[in-house]
């Protein structure tokens, strides 16, 4: 068998397979073989679909370490807990620190996926009944602060409130998977 032909043949073995994997999927997916002709029972993800619970967000700590008499350096520390019985894939979480209603650091962990061929180096899995622990850090200048809530941040007697956003993908059955955008509000300590 010459080159031309081998070519001829595995294009045509392709289509063919491509051809029989099509009928397959539409057989299964008609209701043609249903139970009525069959004694099957039907497996159903329905159960799995009616308890899936959000992911969890919370603030494991912050702590503040002050730089000099304008700076001070905040570190977030956030805990996700997954509850379902499948993994979940973090996305992002967009937050804002407040005192007294006022924002005094902003940021972001992971970034929400644009398309397919978007980089999905960050990205954190969660498994099932699993937790991870994500890092932030941020310079924090006084700059309009007041002088009660500066004493507040660098006294260590702040109550911190977060507010945000975070993005999860979470498979529900079989490939397809849900996503969802929540939106939180926390306190510190």
């Amino acid at each position: 068998m010459n080159k031309k032909m081998a070519i001829y043949a595995s294009v045509l073995g392709g289509i063919g397979g491509a051809t029989l994997a099509a009928v397959v999927i539409f057989v299964l997916n008609s209701g043609i073989l249903n139970t009525r002709y069959f004694n099957v029972g039907q497996v159903s993800n329905q159960s799995v679909l009616d308890t899936t619970e959000p992911i969890r967000l919370s603030v494991k700590n912050l702590t503040v370490t002050q730089i000099n008499n304008k700076t001070v350096y905040i570190q977030i520390i956030l805990k996700l807990h997954n509850p379902t019985p499948a993994t979940a894939m973090l996305e992002a979480i967009q937050y804002n620190v407040l005192i007294d209603t006022k924002r005094i650091a902003s940021g972001e962990i992971g970034g929400k996926l644009g398309g397919f061929v978007d980089s999905q180096a960050q990205i954190y899995p969660v498994i099932s009944n699993g937790t991870i622990v994500l890092k932030d850090a941020k310079l924090v200048q006084r700059n309009m602060l007041a002088d009660n809530s500066w004493n507040k941040i660098t006294g260590n007697k702040a109550i911190y409130e977060i507010i945000g956003t975070y993005s999860y993908r979470q498979q529900t059955s079989g490939l397809q998977a849900s996503e969802a955008d929540r939106d939180f509000k926390l306190k510190f300590p």
